[in-house]
């Protein structure tokens, strides 16, 4: 019995929004998605390859009909074939192209030794005279005085101590470097993503012509 199934294409490849090189990202990130995005990536390959029909085996996989799941074994193919070898060429990539034009260390070592010190004296001189009028006189005369002196100081003092430490790094573009990043990373999209990634993946999932 003939299989009498409609051929798909690579563009076909596409379930729930997310095509081949998404799914490879659920199994292990991709090493290249720290500057570029995955669903970019995605599309540049169904730009490049979408009208090939796919390959034997993966036609034969599938059955006719993209699921979830044979999403996910395509997807565990190429992860088993190649996730290694792209990591290393991004690695090496990253080693003679510096993709960061800048990288910003930034330790601080911030101390707040503050004293605060009050004094409160007081000073208390209370003096008291009694007074009687002598005999057979109308004019007053001291008999007795009593003095009371008091002396208080009142001292606040208070200290704050604080020591933190401050690690900051900024890693981007400085000024004119602006241009030498974007030339780095169309670098990368040129020569690892289409030149390795793109061609090792239609090898496997695509046929070698339209």
């Amino acid at each position: 019995m003939i299989d009498s199934h409609k051929k798909l294409k690579v563009l076909d490849l596409f379930k729930n929004g997310k095509g081949i090189f998404q799914y490879l990202n659920d199994i292990e990130t991709l090493p290249f998605s720290e500057i570029l995005s995955i669903k970019t990536v995605d599309l540049s390959f169904v730009t490049f390859y979408g009208n090939r029909d796919i390959s034997e085996p993966i036609d034969r996989m599938i059955g006719g009909v993209v699921t979830e799941e044979t999403m996910k074994q395509i997807a565990s193919l190429l992860y088993g074939m190649y996730y290694q070898k792209w990591a290393n060429m991004y690695e090496i990539y990253k080693e003679e192209v510096d993709l960061d034009s800048y990288v910003l260390v930034t330790d601080e070592n911030i101390k707040d030794d503050g004293t605060e010190e009050t004094t409160v004296t007081t000073n208390n001189d209370d003096t008291t005279t009694n007074s009687v009028t002598g005999y057979n006189s109308e004019e007053f005369v001291d008999s007795e005085q009593e003095t009371n002196n008091s002396t208080g100081n009142t001292q606040n003092e208070g200290r704050n101590n604080n020591l933190r430490d401050r690690h900051e790094e900024q890693r981007g573009n400085l000024g004119n470097r602006l241009d030498d990043r974007q030339k780095a990373i169309d670098g990368l999209n040129q020569d690892v993503i289409q030149e390795v990634v793109f061609k090792d993946t239609i090898r496997l999932i695509g046929s070698l012509m339209f």
